[in-house]
């Protein structure tokens, strides 16, 4: 797991990181490597720690884009199968 959901307790000299990144300008927050089955798009056993991370970053103003890398993703899962007919 990546230090990103972890965002929502990090202090940076005594105050909430996300509020010194969003103080900085930082608009967008790009989520990468967010729980152990990297690259998966569901935050499988981490849904609640997302939630919170969502909401943090709204609260102070920043938007967030979780990065899937969907070249990663297997054949076998059901997010990446095509429902249109070839």
């Amino acid at each position: 797991m990546g230090e990103d959901l972890d965002l929502v307790n990090k202090q940076i000299d005594g105050k909430p990181a996300l509020q010194v990144y969003a103080d900085k300008g930082i608009k967008t927050l790009l989520v990468g490597r967010w729980w152990k089955a990297f690259a998966y798009p569901a935050p499988i056993g981490y849904e609640k720690e997302f939630r919170a991370l969502v909401k943090a970053c709204h609260a102070v103003g920043i938007k967030v884009v979780p990065y899937v890398g969907g070249f990663l993703l297997s054949e076998l899962a059901p997010e990446p199968r095509c429902s249109s007919k070839r």
